[in-house]
């Protein structure tokens, strides 16, 4: 340690500064003054400054501030120290209750603490945060904070408690020192693993005994003892085997009976189908045969109208004649009544008198009046069209109209279209200017984002700047370290070159008292050219890490510069006025194009309604003239049809009559002509049906019609028939196949070989599924079984090592075997313990002149609790050894120091080998006489000659002449505490 600051902390207000360096030539210092000033203040800020806390105030960090502070008053404590060529500085502030800074009452003012490095003639920081100055802290001492305490800070009546404690105290401390928590997590996984493979056996044999009771109980055994012998399982097997082999044998017995049964039940059945089909077909033939008289008759009906059908094509043939012949007089005097009825234009209405000529007379009257239909169609022609030319002439004269008044309105139009032109002109003459500066903005815009984007990028270089810095310091530091050991490993050279009574090549002298001696291997080329080059490296990362940063600056300054230095929201503001500006040119501009487009229209719409005025106006002349000729030929035709139509409405009223008469006169004409034809036909028709009638058996024309069948009838009744006929064969075939002849008359009958059949197979298939469930039993026992013999087999190594396992445990906890039932941890805590003592007893026989040592008690303690970590004090006047609470309090002291500095040897040892250079001692002295006071400070004083620099912490007035150099702790007047030194070089 090499100074202390402290402020508002413990009793002392004002800042307070403490030089340890002063004391590096006196080697030993005292910290005095009266009980209470705070002389143990001194070690609580130190070690606050290194750990964050203080032991006696673990409770609570407010404690720490000072009750003498003003609100005002800074509380803080700074500690400068060094390890190995490293210097660092670091600076704490506890929680703390502080005024608010607006307002009445007290905040809670949060800890905060910052770690520095010496670099050149200045400090670097390299944590900033109590939580980083932790770990940073935690990876740079070698020490944890009950170590230092233990072996730096030996505080008041802490070392004393470490020789009076019982064991499970002095377990406690010891393995918080050694770190030997990993043996009792050994011994503890031992354990759970040794229960759990408890557990898992008493599984496994309460299994195999579930199997066991299962299978006895299937099989109607006495379930066997637990664990259950492999052998009773064995005899299981043998025993359903039995059972699947005799059943086995009973169904294969009862499938043989009903396979019997079966085999004469189809016989029998066989048997009596064909007695069924042979009673069947006598019982058909016997139907068949009562009707063939039916038959015979239904026959002599078919040949009669079989005859019948030849002779019918004449009857009907003479039918339709005659009956043509009455449709033909019918038609005759539906004519001639016609005729009588509908005669007209001076035609004589007696029927008789109508022949070709009248029609032929009637033909040449129609002619003559369908002249004057053509006159009649351009009638209706032009009555349709004027309409039409009327409103042609109309639809002219309003065109014209229009384009007349189109040709007045559109000058005032074309006068508005040149005034919005001039003032759009106007507003679209700036839009160069508004692109411009929209232009301007939106770059401006631009450069300030990566403004913004180069502040983050500037953030990540700087971080990744100190993350390059914090590597090259670590691989400088690591050099450093190698080249030290590297000259030390060169004086441990030069010693082992050394001769008695020959001069050291290096200082001449021939005594040679301490040559340099050193376990640690000697430090190669390689290695030193190895870090060095790492060292190299990671400053060339860290120049590029610099440089990245001061890139990423000049780029951030200027995008900033671009930007004007403008806020963005401005920035963004103008943009958005200036690009609705520029669409309003914009607008204006493309208003102005379509304005002028529209002007240029409306100039040739002027110019074209004036052509169309003359174009109307010649066009409605024409539709008028065409209106005035189609006028005067109508009446011309008019005059023309009076005469055609006669008495008649119009022409075609005449012609339909004309031809309606026509069409009568025809009529009676064919209706006369067709009479005569038919009835020839007539005639020749009954002539040649009278010969076929002659030349057939029948009678006559009645007889042919009574002796025809329907051609549907007549098929069906040759097919029933037919069917007689075939039924009848059929059956008498039936009768005379061979497989009916011979058989029983009495039906044989089936229920009582049907029974029989249906009990055998009952039987077998009783059999059957007694086999098929042996045989499951027997496959799920096998399988059981194999499952039993599976588990033992997994069980037999796990029983070897649930007995290794328990018996390590045994021996690891304490138990038996273990007869000193010492646990592993205690053992190894016991082995660091008489390394202690060892170290301590040096001291030891020195300070009590032989009289004394520690030793190791390993003795069961009281109701046999475990042993092992027992201290006893030797008293070689007695040459008995006896507990160290007997001691009397100055030995008590002598044997707590020996014993503390025993145990700051050994733990200095066990991390590292660290040079410690600095021991606190807080008080004990004044209960030692002179000369063990004497002797005490005899062996400190050789504690300092080794290097170290030592405070002693006592009020005892016979120290503070031993000792010149001193902290004195004094109380003002207003009750707060200041340090001055004396005797030291500051002083």
């Amino acid at each position: 340690m090499l100074a202390l600051r402290v402020a508002g902390f413990g009793p002392f207000r004002d800042e307070q500064t403490v030089d340890f360096e002063a004391f590096d030539d006196d080697g030993i210092f005292l910290i005095s003054g009266r009980t209470g000033a705070g002389k143990s203040s001194i070690l609580d800020a130190v070690c606050f400054a290194l750990y964050g806390s203080v032991p006696r105030y673990e409770a609570s960090d407010s404690s720490l501030r000072s009750d003498h502070c003003r609100a005002e008053d800074p509380t803080f404590v700074e500690l400068e120290f060094s390890i190995g060529t490293e210097r660092y500085r670091v600076h704490r502030t506890p929680k703390f209750e502080r005024p608010k800074r607006s307002g009445s009452g007290t905040t809670t003012a949060p800890p905060t603490a910052h770690l520095d490095i010496a670099d050149g003639d200045g400090w670097r920081g390299i944590a900033a945060k109590p939580v980083d100055v932790g770990h940073e802290l935690a990876s740079v001492l070698p020490l944890k904070q009950d170590q230092f305490l233990q072996v730096i800070l030996l505080a008041q009546n802490r070392f004393q408690r470490f020789l009076l404690a019982k064991t499970e105290e002095r377990r406690a401390v010891l393995r918080t020192l050694f770190a030997t928590a990993r043996f009792e997590q050994l011994e503890s996984s031992l354990l759970a693993r040794r229960r759990v493979l408890d557990t898992e056996l008493e599984a496994i044999t309460a299994a195999i005994d579930g199997h066991a009771a299962r299978l006895a109980a299937q099989l109607g055994l006495d379930a066997p003892s637990s664990p259950a012998p492999a052998e009773w399982f064995e005899s299981a097997v043998t025993t359903v085997d039995a059972a699947v082999s005799l059943a086995d044998s009973l169904a294969t017995a009862a499938d043989a009976v009903w396979r019997t049964a079966a085999d004469a039940l189809t016989e029998a059945t066989a048997t009596r189908e064909r007695q069924d089909r042979r009673a069947e077909a006598l019982s058909r033939r016997t139907r068949l045969q009562s009707r063939a008289d039916a038959v015979e008759a239904e026959r002599r009906v078919v040949s009669r109208a079989r005859r019948a059908a030849l002779v019918w094509p004449h009857v009907e043939t003479a039918r339709a004649a005659q009956q043509r012949l009455d449709d033909a007089w019918a038609a005759l005097a539906r004519a001639e009544e016609q005729w009588r009825r509908d005669a007209a234009f001076g035609v004589n209405g007696d029927p008789a008198t109508v022949d070709s000529t009248v029609v032929d007379a009637l033909l040449e009257t129609i002619g003559s009046a369908r002249s004057g239909l053509d006159d009649e169609r351009a009638v209706d022609d032009l009555t349709a069209s004027i309409p039409g030319l009327e409103r042609e002439v109309a639809s002219a004269q309003s065109r014209l109209d229009e384009s007349t008044a189109s040709r007045e309105s559109l000058p005032a139009v074309i006068d508005h279209l040149d005034e919005r032109i001039v003032s759009l002109t106007a507003v679209a003459a700036r839009l160069p200017d508004h692109r411009e500066t929209v232009a301007r903005l939106t770059a401006a815009i631009a450069a300030a984002h990566r403004a913004l984007d180069g502040e983050s990028r500037l953030a990540t270089a700087r971080e990744l700047e100190v993350l390059a810095s914090r590597r090259h310091r670590d691989t400088v530091t690591a050099f450093d370290d190698l080249l030290s050991a590297r000259l030390s490993g060169q004086a441990v050279a030069l010693a082992a070159t050394l001769e008695s009574g020959e001069p050291c090549a290096v200082c001449g002298s021939r005594d040679h008292p301490a040559p340099a001696v050193s376990d640690v291997a000697a430090v190669s080329d390689t290695a030193l050219d190895a870090a060095r080059l790492a060292a190299d490296d990671e400053r060339r990362e860290f120049e590029t890490a610099s440089a990245v940063v001061a890139e990423a600056v000049r780029a951030r300054d200027a995008a900033a510069a671009e930007s004007g230095g403008r806020d963005l929201g401005d920035l963004e503001s103008e943009l958005a006025d200036a690009e609705a500006a520029l669409t309003t040119a914009t607008t204006a501009a493309d208003d102005v194009a379509t304005c002028s487009a529209e002007r240029t229209s409306r100039i040739d719409e002027l110019d074209a309604v004036t052509h169309a005025i003359e174009r109307d106006r010649l066009s409605r002349d024409a539709a008028v003239t065409v209106l005035g000729a189609a006028t005067t030929r109508m009446i011309d035709i008019a005059t023309r049809l009076v005469e055609h139509r006669g008495e008649f409405e119009s022409i075609a009223a005449r012609l339909e009559a004309l031809e309606l008469v026509v069409g009568r006169a025809r009529a009676l004409v064919s209706a006369r002509d067709t009479v005569g034809l038919a009835l020839s036909t007539a005639d020749a028709s009954n002539t040649v049906l009278g010969e076929h009638v002659a030349a057939s058996d029948f009678d006559d024309v009645d007889d042919v019609v009574a002796a025809r069948l329907p051609d549907a009838e007549l098929e069906t009744t040759e097919d029933r028939i037919r069917a007689h006929e075939g039924e009848l064969a059929a059956a008498l075939a039936v009768l005379d196949s061979p497989e009916l002849q011979g058989l029983p008359i009495d039906a044989v009958h089936l229920d009582p070989l049907r029974e029989s059949a249906d009990a055998a197979q009952t039987e077998r298939d009783d059999a059957f599924a007694r086999r098929t469930a042996a045989s499951e039993r027997a496959a799920g026992v096998r399988q059981l079984v194999g499952d039993v013999d599976r588990e033992r087999a997994a069980s037999a190594g796990l029983a070897h090592e649930h007995a290794l396992v328990r018996e390590l445990a045994a021996v690891v906890h304490g138990d038996q075997p273990n007869t000193k039932r010492m646990r592993l941890e205690t053992y190894v805590l016991a082995a660091r313990l008489e390394e202690i003592i060892d170290a301590a007893n040096g001291r030891l026989r020195t300070m009590t002149s032989a009289r004394y040592t520690l030793e190791l008690d390993d003795a069961k303690q009281y109701r046999n609790t475990e042993a092992g970590l027992g201290i006893a004090i030797r008293d070689e006047h007695t040459g008995r050894t006896r507990p160290t609470n007997s001691l009397s309090g100055g030995e008590t002291f002598l044997a707590s120091l020996a014993l503390a500095l025993g145990l700051a040897e050994v733990v200095t040892a066990g991390a590292g080998g660290v040079a410690l250079d600095t021991l606190f001692v807080d008080e004990g002295f004044g209960s030692l006489d002179s000369e063990t006071l004497e002797i005490a400070m005899s062996t400190l004083d050789g504690l300092r000659s080794g290097g170290r620099t030592i405070g002693l912490i006592s009020h005892v007035d016979s120290m503070k002449e031993q000792i010149p150099a001193a902290l004195r702790i004094t109380v003002t007047a207003a009750g707060h505490s200041i340090i001055e030194e004396h005797g030291s070089r500051a002083g």
